[in-house]
């Protein structure tokens, strides 16, 4: 039995969820684990297959289906936590809450300030996102990384990474917060016998045209958080699997109005990020997500209006940035760095720390069928 289900018996983890790394012959909840254990077979990713291999392929209505989703996890769990990161897939998993008259116990946000600041300077998404809360009569919680949790995530990265190859730590995202072992706070409502929900939702659909067929993957780098105690994914879940089929409809149909060139069809679909805002715009509403208003609109942020390229100036001062403003941040990232080129060695782990990964199997949109990356990206 996992370590971490040990200590804290409230904590959910499914021994049989669908998703899963295969490594020689062999399933792994952990990437790590695969990777230890490939050899010369290589590492593959599967992601919910029976549940998508056997959902009807119909229209549906996706904003429904939005609705749909946050009364079945109200009615699953005791207490619903939203990790808020300010961003278009959280800020319409709130929406969808509300609209479906389910209540939200706890929106919940992780705050990067190495250095201390009342905001932050490379996360200016997160600190503008009280307006949108705001307007909605919401509120959040922060949970911020200081120094100090930087210093225990970085310091002994080793330890760090050994704790999570053998389950007694727990990543919640690809930032590599352990939400639980850097704000145990967060454990006091497991604690006191409560079924928590922790749930995000970063995933969009993602879509490849060939031969005139539509086909829709998933990369795990995306789903970073796989394995994550108590962890609920809106919007990829084998509890709904009709929700991704019908985002993917969405988008579909929205590049096929914009073009029919199968090279540039998959160009938009596989961009990892739009900069136009106007196509941002749409291409994110095709698969049903509300824009928060600071990517819509100017944002008055520090009592002052920042343009575009002001708040692009802005969002992209790294943490890694405001660490090497202080002496002690300077020593934290060093090490970190020592380490982590260290694991590089120990892993040979590209796939998983650039924007790529492994993928999953390429389900069809038209029917029930499946194939592999190697079949349809050939």
């Amino acid at each position: 039995m996992n370590r971490c289900i040990e200590r804290f018996p409230g904590i959910y983890y499914n021994e049989e969820q669908p998703r899963f790394w295969l490594a020689n012959g062999q399933k792994f909840y952990n990437k790590f684990q695969a990777l230890d254990n490939a050899h010369s077979t290589g590492v593959s990713f599967h992601c919910n297959d029976d549940e998508y291999e056997n959902v009807p392929r119909q229209e549906y209505n996706l904003k429904k289906l939005f609705k749909q989703r946050a009364k079945q996890l109200r009615e699953k769990f005791d207490y619903i936590r939203i990790w808020y990161s300010g961003g278009k897939d959280s800020l319409t998993i709130i929406d969808s809450f509300l609209e479906a008259g389910c209540k939200i116990d706890e929106i919940a946000t992780i705050y990067t300030s190495p250095t201390g600041n009342e905001y932050s300077l490379c996360d200016i998404e997160y600190t503008v996102a009280d307006y949108d809360l705001e307007s909605r009569g919401l509120s959040r919680t922060k949970y911020k990384s200081t120094l100090e949790t930087y210093k225990k995530m970085y310091v002994d990265i080793e330890d760090f990474f050994y704790k999570i190859s053998n389950g007694e730590m727990w990543l919640r995202s690809s930032r590599q917060n352990a939400v639980y072992t850097l704000w145990p706070e967060t454990l006091s409502q497991t604690k006191n016998g409560m079924m928590v929900a922790e749930i995000t939702g970063d995933q969009r659909p993602y879509v490849y045209k060939k031969d005139g067929k539509i086909w829709f993957y998933f990369l795990d780098t995306v789903l970073s958080h796989i394995g994550s105690p108590n962890t609920e994914d809106f919007y990829v879940t084998p509890d709904m699997p009709e929700l991704m089929v019908a985002q993917a409809q969405g988008l579909s149909e929205y590049l096929d109005s914009i073009t029919t060139s199968a090279a540039e069809w998959n160009k938009l679909a596989s961009m990892p990020k739009i900069q136009d805002k106007n196509i941002l715009k749409e291409f994110a509403n095709s698969y049903g997500r509300n824009m928060p208003t600071h990517d819509i609109l100017q944002t008055n942020i520090f009592g002052k209006l920042i343009n575009d390229v002001e708040y692009s100036n802005y969002k992209h001062q790294s943490a890694a940035g405001e660490l090497q403003s202080s002496d002690q941040g300077k020593i934290i990232l060093d090490h970190f760095n020592q380490q982590i080129l260290k694991m590089h060695n120990k892993y040979n782990f590209d796939n998983y720390v650039n924007p790529v990964g492994c993928y999953s199997k390429f389900h069809s949109l038209n029917s029930l069928q499946f194939a592999s990356k190697q079949d349809i990206m050939s």
